[in-house]
């Protein structure tokens, strides 16, 4: 994505209605603490006089209005209250081992309690069809029977047990809407439903019916199912055209038949095929005992206009928009395994969510919509309809608040890039409402691989993910989307077809699906089979020749006998698709050509129950008996607008402010459960006297909300340091930009000569390489600075101002943009004023005193990278020091942390001992004293925390950075960040066990990853998907960007780093690569010892993989190997007690505590 950076907008952002100005925050008088209280109590007497005394207290009223949320929701007692309503409504058969199939009775414990009841009639229909079903079902003497009739090749006599074979088509969604179709058919002709499943489809689906099974037995006599099609000569249609049977035979009591027929009911059946739908073609096809049906298609609405089931359907489905709801619950409940993948995903990514959204997003080839353009229909509709706030483009900087409500978006599509694009914009800006929005995708398979079973086991499991949904958004014509609203119970937003309509959604009619391919309604009457229904009511051919087309008119339906079954009260046709289909209604609506949908949303009969909607109270008052309280007599929106206006008042009254001060926050104490900690009381929020008082805390929020994120520092800084920075604080305010002694400086400056006798000396540190190496570099040039006396000056480079803040105050460390001296990118090793070059010219001598100030320079270059030579390492000798004192400007260039060497300057000794009693805590205290992200930076940090890793128990940090030529990722580095995991006990194994299902009560991880390359994080979190732990806890697992490569500069990329440097110092414990500064500086600024990964060689994971850092301190790659006393090489890993060589770059140093080395 583009960054976003002052007028700069990605496209996608174009269509969002910016956000009007912040409401202004005010204080609030004290009687106000007090008004809101009290009117609430005030309110409290009104409402019960409303309500009356007809309320309980009930478990079930609660267990029906929310979705379990948090650890605490789903706990065995919800479980043990949710298995009073297992069989829903009767729906279940109470005969299955509950072990066998957890899916079965738990998956109403996920989803929105369903107010819709299954009819008396249907219940004891199916508890027929089970007893149907055990009677003639695989491996018993009367299906042994019908198999040998079957074999005879020929049917005449009636059998005992009819069935009905049904053949998988397409993919897996078109499946399900088939074989509830199906089993529908089976219902309404007493056949057995028996289910072919070939190998991509084996440990999908429970067995639905007790005591027997529904799966097609291997040694069935029709084989080749995948060669049925359109010309297969058995198929019905066929059979007719080629007059091997005739719709007269049904009536001849000896007539001969084959023995089975196959009916063909794809998206491309033909006119002959269509026939099925019709009355006479019904009766016909009872004669066959066997029956093999193909489909792709949910064909249930037009066994609504077969005459002869309109009554059975009628008793069977009072409320006729929920024929799929309740069938498809009733038959698909997802294997254990499965139901492993759910869950396990559900509680790591949704479950402590306030609102779960559903986004299912289908690009279909034949109709593809631009990517941008779908992109856009997404954004616009989700924030139209306000199922997602708006983002702020004006305050993006806005950090997110610590009560904010959360939303989780759960989208589901074979490309990423949708879920990525609307993830960034929720990390990069905040919200207008303040809610946050955490956006998941659980697979991306780039292409549909129906034939692979892994596949349709993720498809399953996404499916049921999107049914625990609060609110869905599905695309139009797609059959994923018809499962998942219809097992949730759910009218979704439909997204349009950017053709056919401007609206970027409509409002589906229904939970039910769309017939896509349906015949025409006069299909009967062309071939000469008259269906009453049909011939009562006929509506035209529009356009496309079947379905409801551009002309229809509410009108031609006025003189139709409302009891014959009208199909305009039946049918409509199928929302935002703008394709020839039919959908199921529950009363005549205004015929919208073309959609699916209706223009205002008329009250449902039971509204699905919500933290919006009334819940199953109303239910369960009527079904107790109970007379509804004076609130229920009143008219919905009366309800509503007067509850909405007794909390208007008590908001008015409080203020309808939702800032809290810093004490506030910080009084609340613990972050586990996105609360936040209380590390060492009031004080610490200078951590210690580290931090200067004096700044304004709204200009930069970080500098003292940082604490509040992070695990208590046992690290105290001393008193030593503490005064040293205050000294160097009055320092800079002296000698800073803009004061007379900078401009006297200056002009000695640009005259080309030194002096000793400037009152201010600077040291000017030059913007190079990447954000952890100029991090490291400046904590150096600002230790130099501390010991010598100087002030520091930080070049801004391209966007270091926007990265930071001013870390002292009343005065700035950037350096002014009219500095004489500003040609800082040619600056390398070759540059003629660098110490080495001027020391190896012998244009300046280290013997110097400076009692001679002609021969001082006016500024010296110190070349300080890891590319300097000889001369410029002498910079780390006494001599050179003593002599660089008297030199009033130096400039300084690195990419290198270089403090390890300063310790072993005799000079400077005493005084760090002083500074730093812990010798491995510089890094610690310098960086958490200078690095304070900028607001910007911290909305981007915060965001994220409370999206993704707020309400994890423990939250891991790994931080990946490979050094190959190539991209990645690489299987020995992921090899080796499991095995480092695995041993160092940070991350559990995951066990295998599929049939162990997530419980939400166990532990849960939040495993940060951050690297260019998101394969690392994927496959982790695949795996903890894919395969339950062995020790129960729940994984989840994020990375916040993936850039692909290093795009130092670039403003949004480094922001981005630096957000991820400070998550990944947040994390409990840390693991990183070898070698990289990135790592660094999160282990110091979180005071994290981290597992350091050693470098791969020859593209092999190292054994052992990683290794515990002996200190927190980062390595210095290239330090000079001179003994300077000696004027000879020497190894200087080993001159002093407190510095050794690094544990992940051999000849690197670092500073350690001497008591843990």
């Amino acid at each position: 994505m583009e960054a976003i950076t002052g007028t700069r907008r990605s496209r996608g952002y174009h269509s969002l209605e910016i956000a009007g100005d912040a409401e202004t925050k005010g204080g609030r008088k004290a009687w106000m603490r007090w008004a809101a209280p009290a009117a609430c109590v005030l309110c409290v007497p009104l409402l019960l006089l409303l309500v009356g005394d007809h309320w309980r207290p009930s478990f079930d009223w609660f267990q029906g209005a929310t979705h379990p949320k948090g650890s605490a929701s789903v706990s065995s007692s919800v479980v043990g209250e949710a298995a009073k309503d297992k069989l829903l409504g009767g729906l279940l058969s109470a005969e299955f081992e509950e072990c066998s199939c957890f899916s079965r009775y738990r998956s109403a414990v996920y989803r929105k309690a369903s107010p819709h009841v299954p009819s008396p009639h249907l219940v004891e229909r199916l508890r027929r069809y089970e007893a149907l079903h055990r009677k003639c079902g695989p491996n018993t003497e009367l299906y042994k029977k019908s198999v040998e009739r079957l074999k005879s090749k020929q049917s005449m006599a009636a059998m005992e047990c009819n069935y009905i074979v049904w053949i998988p088509h397409y993919g897996l969604g078109n499946r399900v809407v088939s074989l509830v179709s199906s089993f529908l058919y089976a219902l309404l002709n007493d056949r057995v439903l028996l289910v072919h499943v070939p190998d991509e489809l084996t440990d999908l689906f429970c067995e639905p019916f007790p005591g027997t099974s529904w799966v097609l037995p291997s040694d069935f006599p029709v084989h080749n199912f995948q060669n049925f099609d359109k010309d297969t000569p058995q198929s019905y249609g066929n059979m007719l055209r080629d007059k091997v049977i005739s719709n007269d035979m049904r009536f001849s009591a000896n007539a001969t038949f084959p023995a089975y027929a196959y009916l063909h009911l794809p998206w491309y059946y033909n006119e002959w095929d269509k026939l099925f739908f019709c009355q006479d073609a019904q009766q016909m096809l009872r004669k066959f005992p066997w029956l093999l049906l193909k489909s792709d298609h949910y064909f249930v609405p037009s066994l609504f206009l077969v005459e002869e089931y309109d009554d059975e359907l009628r008793r069977l489905f009072p409320e006729r928009t929920t024929v799929f709801h309740h069938l498809v619950r009733y038959l698909l409940h997802p294997s254990n395994t499965v139901w492993g993948y759910v869950t396990r995903y559900y509680h790591a990514y949704l479950a402590k969510a306030d609102k779960r959204v559903g986004i299912q997003i289908r690009n279909l080839k034949n109709e593809p919509v631009p990517f941008e353009t779908l992109l856009g229909q997404i954004v616009n509709c989700s924030s139209k309809e306000g199922i997602l706030p708006s983002v702020d483009l004006r305050h993006p900087a806005r950090p997110a608040e610590d009560d904010a409500k959360v939303k989780a978006v759960f989208t589901t599509s074979l490309d990423s890039g949708y879920s990525d694009r609307i993830k960034n914009m929720y990390y990069e800006h905040a919200t207008t409402t303040d809610e946050i929005v955490g956006v998941y995708q659980a697979s991306h398979e780039v292409e549909q691989r129906t034939e692979q079973q892994k596949h349709n086991i993720k498809a399953l499991s996404e499916i049921t993910l999107l049914s625990f949904s609060d609110v869905l958004i599905t695309t139009a014509c797609s059959t994923f989307g018809y499962v998942a609203q219809g097992l949730g119970g759910l009218e979704p937003l439909i997204l349009t077809k950017p053709w056919k309509s401007k609206l970027p959604c409509r409002w589906a009619k229904s939970p039910e699906p769309c017939f896509l391919i349906p015949p025409p309604l006069d299909v009967c009457r062309d071939h000469g089979g008259i269906n009453k229904k049909m011939a009562k009511h006929e509506l035209p051919d529009f356009g496309d020749g079947w379905g409801f087309g551009s002309q229809a008119r509410e009108e031609r339906f006025h003189d139709v006998d409302p009891g014959m079954g009208d199909p305009s009260r039946l049918l409509a046709p199928c929302a935002s698709s703008g394709a020839p289909c039919w959908i199921i209604q529950e009363a005549i609506v205004e015929i919208d050509p073309g959609r699916c949908s209706r223009r205002n949303r008329p009250q449902q009969p039971a509204p699905a129950p919500d933290s919006e909607r009334e819940g199953p109270f109303w239910a369960a008052s009527a079904a107790a008996g109970r007379k509804p309280s004076r609130l229920m007599h009143l008219h919905p929106s009366t309800a509503l607008l007067l509850l909405a206006s007794l909390l208007l008042i008590c908001v008015a009254l409080s203020g309808g402010h939702r800032s809290f001060p810093l004490d506030r926050l910080r009084s609340k104490g613990g972050l586990e459960n996105g609360t936040f900690p209380s590390p060492g009381g009031p004080n610490d929020r200078f951590l210690h006297g580290l931090l200067a008082a004096g700044f304004d805390e709204q200009s930069c929020l970080s500098r003292h909300q940082s604490v509040l994120y992070r695990k208590e520092s046992p690290h105290v800084p001393s008193s030593y340091l503490v005064e040293k920075l205050r000294n160097y604080e009055a320092l800079h305010k002296k000698c800073g930009p803009n004061t007379e002694l900078y401009k006297k400086a200056v002009e000695q400056l640009k005259s080309g000569h030194g002096t000793q006798s400037t009152e201010c000396s600077y040291v000017i540190w030059i913007s190079y390489s990447g954000l952890g190496n100029k991090m490291l570099s400046i904590a150096s040039a600002f230790l130099y600075a501390l010991l010598t006396n100087r002030v520091l000056f930080i070049d801004r480079g391209f966007d270091m101002a926007d990265l930071f803040c001013e870390p002292f105050p009343g005065s700035s460390w950037l350096l002014p943009l009219d500095f004489p001296i500003n040609e800082f990118d040619s600056f390398d090793m070759k540059t003629p004023k660098s110490y080495g070059n001027m020391l190896k010219d012998k244009v300046i001598s280290n013997s110097d005193d400076g009692t001679s100030t002609h021969s001082l320079p006016d500024y010296i270059y110190l070349h300080l990278s890891h590319d300097y030579g000889d001369h410029d390492k002498l910079f780390f000798c006494e001599d050179d020091q003593r002599f660089l004192r008297f030199v009033p400007w130096l400039l300084l260039r690195s990419n290198n942390y270089f403090v390890p060497s300063l310790f072993m300057i005799p000079t400077y000794e005493e005084e760090l001992k002083h500074l730093f009693p812990e010798k491995d805590t510089v890094f610690h205290h310098l960086g958490r004293y200078l690095f304070h992200p900028t607001n910007s930076v911290w909305g981007l940090i915060t965001r994220y925390y409370r999206s993704y890793l707020a309400k994890a128990d423990e939250r891991v940090g790994i931080q990946v950075r490979t050094f190959e030529t190539d991209a990645g990722p690489f299987q020995h580095v992921l090899d080796q960040i499991l095995a480092c995991t695995r041993r160092a006990k940070l991350l559990p194994d995951a066990s295998g066990q599929d049939t162990v299902a997530s419980t939400p009560n166990t532990k849960s991880k939040a495993v940060l990853v951050t690297s260019l390359n998101s394969g690392y994080s994927e496959n982790i979190r695949n795996m903890y998907w894919e395969h339950p732990t062995a020790t129960g806890e729940i994984i989840s697992v994020y990375q916040p960007s993936r850039e692909g490569y290093q795009k130092t500069e670039k403003q949004m990329h480094d922001m981005k780093a630096l957000a991820e440097i400070f998550l990944l110092s947040w994390t409990d414990v840390l693991v990183t690569s070898a070698w990289s500064t990135f790592g660094y500086v999160a282990q110091g600024l979180g005071g994290l010892r981290p597992w350091i990964l050693f470098k791969p060689e020859n593209h092999t994971a190292p054994d052992p993989p990683c290794r515990r850092a002996v200190s927190i301190e980062p390595c210095f790659h290239a330090p000079p190997f001179y003994d300077c006393k000696a004027k000879a090489g020497a190894d200087t890993g080993a001159l002093v007690p407190y510095v050794r060589h690094c544990e992940d770059m051999s000849w690197g140093l670092k500073l350690v505590d001497q008591n843990e080395w």
